[in-house]
């Protein structure tokens, strides 16, 4: 995405929702896609990032994506973890 932007990459914002323009097309197609493929949104992401801040992202982000098995990180891609191959799907 951030190939895409130029505010992000001349480092105008940190992150899309600072942007006037926020949700901007090409963040809608790429959310579209990874809602349909991955069972996230990234504007879901990013204004959970604006409204309950980074930190607090992170620590969900890691209680759904950390394996229970072995403690190693479940890949979001392909809901397996790399290191034993539990999968939550």
């Amino acid at each position: 995405m951030k190939r895409d932007c130029e505010l992000l990459r001349n480092g105008s914002v940190e992150y899309c929702y600072m942007c006037e323009e926020f949700p901007c097309d090409n963040l809608r197609r790429l959310d579209e896609r990874y809602r349909k493929k991955y069972g996230t949104s990234l504007i879901g992401n990013l204004l959970e990032i604006r409204d309950k801040g980074l930190e607090s992202f992170i620590t969900v982000q890691l209680e759904r994506y950390t394996c229970p098995e072995c403690g190693e990180t479940i890949c979001m891609h392909t809901y397996k973890c790399y290191n034993c191959g539990y999968s939550i799907r």
